[in-house]
């Protein structure tokens, strides 16, 4: 594990903490992680969405979005819903 500080902040980086399906390409679309603590990221090799369990790193659930690559993610609260904007 690797740890970096900036100013009172403090991360870790754990490089073994998702357990992702194997991918071919190298995913640059950044994680969110929803109030109810799960992380969504893309998958590298096709327009899917991961939703991780934000402890664990296992793959709760997967979806399918029409577009081409997953590139870039935002979620946000809308409506008092959390909405994934791709």
């Amino acid at each position: 594990m690797m740890q970096w500080s900036l100013g009172p902040y403090t991360w870790q980086w754990q490089s073994d903490w998702a357990h992702v399906p194997f991918m071919k390409g190298h995913a640059h679309n950044g994680m969110q992680v929803s109030t109810a603590g799960e992380v969504f990221t893309g998958h590298a090799d096709s327009p899917t969405i991961l939703v991780l369990n934000g402890q664990s790193g296992v793959v709760k659930r997967s979806f399918d979005v029409p577009v081409r690559e997953v590139h870039g993610l935002t979620l946000a609260t809308w409506h008092q819903q959390e909405v994934l904007f791709l």
